[in-house]
């Protein structure tokens, strides 16, 4: 089953590695069943290499006093006190506590970096092994909103509806007993909803690899927020999820600067130039706090300047100028990363590099009436 709507889009994008090659990309909708059950396995993937690295770094963090591990395992559902001890067990082996004492004893990050990957493979297979889908640490919000669904704290509306979406995935024969693959589907059918809408206001596209196998999904919004924290108009939500084996390319930092391009190229009426773009990430996902400040997000924090934590959440604002001022896309320019993108039933297709603020138009007497300065 494929649903094809007019405002579906596909955005190829061309990213030089650093040995002068070009990897090749694509962002498309999330169309078909058979893409939810795909998209529903490397979210699985992507969520036990959350975990693992969390758990790695919060044990690396208790070796030093830096964390205790007891009030910590209260708010985490894969450190409570069901899997605590076996996790301290399994870090007490001589080969494990090694390599956190080895990556302790270093501040370099690209050391630490190798060092960690020692440590994942056998933590990965432990959490594979002993911790239920549910309590898996997951920091994709739309997929983390969705997996939440199925506990206890969810309204009776949510649960009626859960229990509908259960019986449609097993109609189109996608396993229902798997969490993954049912917030997978609750997610492509509100996409397909959203993608219905006169003036589209998200996009949560698919990563293809060159052989177009999924490896992840993008997500970014310009739909205006409320924010109890700032009294600026805020907008959007963004976030990627990529499998972790088509991670250390690059993949992660160039599809995000493309989706902020697309975003101010394609849903300026929606974009305010004074609004700021929100996010948020958990308090110890390092690996998102530091993609945050790459993009030029500043971190929350009260008048005495300590970062605001709400219910595990850091909250990351930035303006237009700090995003398309920031590291990310800087390097994205230098980079000189191209994207084209190709809209199904509308025209004009476009190619822009954004090492160069101009469109390359491969349909430009269909341009009329159409501004692309940002």
């Amino acid at each position: 089953m494929t649903v094809a709507l007019k405002q579906d889009i596909t955005i190829s994008v061309d990213i030089p590695q650093k040995n002068g090659e070009i990897k090749k990309v694509f962002l498309t909708e999330l169309n078909n069943v058979q893409d939810v059950h795909e998209l529903a396995q490397v979210s699985k993937r992507v969520a036990i290499s959350d975990t693992a690295d969390l758990i790695f770094r919060l044990f690396a963090k208790s070796q030093q006093g830096d964390v205790d591990l007891e009030k910590v395992s209260k708010r985490i559902p894969c450190l409570s006190k069901h899997y605590l001890p076996k996790l301290q067990n399994f870090f007490a082996q001589p080969e494990i506590n090694s390599i956190i004492q080895e990556y302790n004893s270093t501040t370099d990050k690209i050391q630490k970096r190798e060092i960690r990957k020692k440590a994942l493979n056998k933590i990965n297979n432990f959490i594979s092994q002993n911790i239920k889908n549910k309590d898996l640490q997951y920091n994709f919000s739309k997929f983390k909103y969705k997996l939440d669904i199925d506990r206890d704290k969810s309204s009776f509306k949510e649960k009626i509806l859960h229990a509908t979406n259960r019986l449609s995935v097993g109609m189109l024969r996608l396993n229902m007993n798997d969490t993954f693959t049912l917030a997978a589907y609750e997610i492509w059918k509100e996409n397909i909803k959203k993608r219905n809408e006169p003036d589209r206001q998200a996009y949560w596209l698919l990563i293809r690899d060159e052989d177009y196998k999924i490896i992840g999904m993008t997500f970014i919004s310009s739909k205006q927020l409320k924010d109890k924290n700032v009294e600026k108009d805020i907008i959007g939500h963004s976030g990627q999820i990529l499998d972790p084996l088509a991670q250390g390319k690059g993949y992660v930092s160039a599809i995000k600067s493309v989706m902020i391009d697309f975003m101010y190229d394609n849903m300026d009426n929606d974009v305010a130039e004074n609004s700021l773009f929100a996010t948020t990430c958990d308090e110890f996902n390092e690996n998102s706090q530091g993609l945050q400040i790459k993009s030029g997000a500043h971190v929350l924090k009260d008048e005495h300047g300590r970062v605001i934590i709400e219910k595990g959440k850091m909250h990351w604002y930035a303006t237009k100028q700090d995003i398309m001022n920031s590291e990310l896309m800087t390097q994205a320019t230098e980079r000189d990363i191209k994207y084209n993108v190709s809209f199904v039933n509308r025209n004009p297709s476009y190619t822009k590099f954004l090492g160069n603020p101009e469109h390359f138009f491969t349909a430009p007497q269909n341009t009329k009436g159409i501004s692309y300065d940002r």
